[in-house]
């Protein structure tokens, strides 16, 4: 439902705080960044999904609503609106930043701010984006099979980052502090919950297949376990993922199922709530050290790097190690953990002095001059 109102008599909207633009990635990333909005009250919030409302699962149009009647975030329906708006924006933050096709939807933005003064971050997304970092290196960069996104070393298309950890960072915008409510101790059936990540592109093929491989030998060894998929949602479109359900379920295995939903609490409830995640190396890293479950990793030679950045882990590469895994787990008493080292509390005040700093040090080109940059950007967004 929209409202009306009169302006004022000089027709400029009354407005007490700094407006930032945040570019996300999609529905998902509102979870990752709610604390933001919570905490993060002297500034206002102005977001930009790349999905038309009319385009948005039924959770996730409702998480906009919710965010927008809760915390006051307010959205922008297209990027030609947003873009359109810049006259009344003080700072714009993007989680699109790694220079490759997917994410150059929001270079006008992110040009349009440097060219008329305005402070631009990049807002780490994901635990190896920035701060922990790794390079993707081959003979081609580009998009598509067989390529590196980027080229070896790289740097992201905005010039400063508020990262989650290290010397200035924000902390992780999921650990807020507050106490997670778990059910040890109730009776219920035994279960595994998977977490994976298995689409990234780093993965090789062989390794990729053996994970599924992996997981579907492992729901048909311990029948008297529910098992839990909560795969990435570019997973499911995966010629592997789709060949493991369809086996198992050829097989008559009915101990598992798919679960896509995250708002709501059903995330977070279930990585509380299961007797051993199984995951792969992805941010969601952080959310299962937040969670105090046994953990165990997927060990890929790809990753293995990666892996080595942990402070502590145990990890899995073949399906008996997983099948004997579970099973310690759920029979025989064993606590596997995972410790990142990079999990600290989110810094809400660290966040607004960063943004509010560069916005009282930002030289802000005049009105007439950004409509005249705007212009020349709203054109290239209309071709696009």
């Amino acid at each position: 439902m929209m409202y009306a109102y009169p302006k004022t008599q000089n027709g400029r909207a009354k407005r007490s705080k700094p407006r930032v633009l945040l570019l996300l990635q999609g529905v998902h990333h509102l979870m990752l960044y709610e604390n933001m909005f919570r905490h993060c009250t002297t500034v206002e919030w102005c977001c930009l999904l790349p999905a038309r409302p009319k385009d948005l699962p039924a959770e996730g149009l409702a998480e906009v609503e919710r965010l927008f009647f809760r915390h006051g975030v307010r959205f922008f329906s297209d990027s030609q609106s947003a873009l359109a708006h810049v006259t009344e924006i003080d700072a714009v933050v993007t989680t699109w930043s790694v220079p490759h096709p997917k994410h150059l939807v929001v270079l006008p933005f992110i040009a349009l701010a440097y060219e008329v003064g305005l402070p631009v971050f990049e807002l780490q997304h994901g635990l190896f984006q920035i701060g922990l970092t790794y390079s993707e290196d081959g003979a081609f960069s580009g998009s598509g099979d067989g390529v590196a996104t980027a080229l070896p070393e790289a740097r992201n298309l905005v010039c400063d980052s508020l990262e989650w950890f290290g010397d200035g960072g924000i902390g992780y915008p999921r650990l807020d502090g507050e106490e997670r409510d778990r059910e040890d101790g109730i009776t219920r059936k035994r279960s595994v919950t998977f977490v994976t990540n298995h689409h990234w592109s780093i993965i090789a093929d062989g390794e990729r297949r053996n994970c599924y491989r992996i997981m579907a030998d492992a729901i048909s060894a311990v029948p008297d376990a529910d098992f839990v998929l909560l795969p990435h949602g570019g997973e499911m479109k995966s010629e592997d993922f789709q060949a493991m359900t369809a086996s198992l379920d050829s097989a008559g295995i009915a101990n598992y199922r798919i679960e896509m939903r995250r708002f709501d609490g059903v995330y977070d409830t279930l990585l509380q709530h299961t007797d051993l995640i199984v995951a792969s190396i992805s941010t969601t890293l952080l959310d299962c050290e937040m969670a105090g479950t046994p953990t165990v990793l997927f060990r890929n030679p790809s990753q293995q790097s990666l892996l080595d950045a942990l402070q502590s882990k145990v990890t899995v590469g073949t399906s008996q190690e997983l099948i004997g895994t579970i099973r310690d787990v759920l029979y025989r008493g064993y606590r596997p953990y995972v410790t990142t080292g990079f999990l600290t509390p989110f810094r809400a005040d660290v966040l607004e002095d960063r943004i509010l700093t560069a916005i009282d040090w930002s030289a802000r080109k005049p009105r007439p001059d950004i409509l005249v940059a705007a212009a020349r950007y709203l054109g290239l967004l209309t071709r696009t």
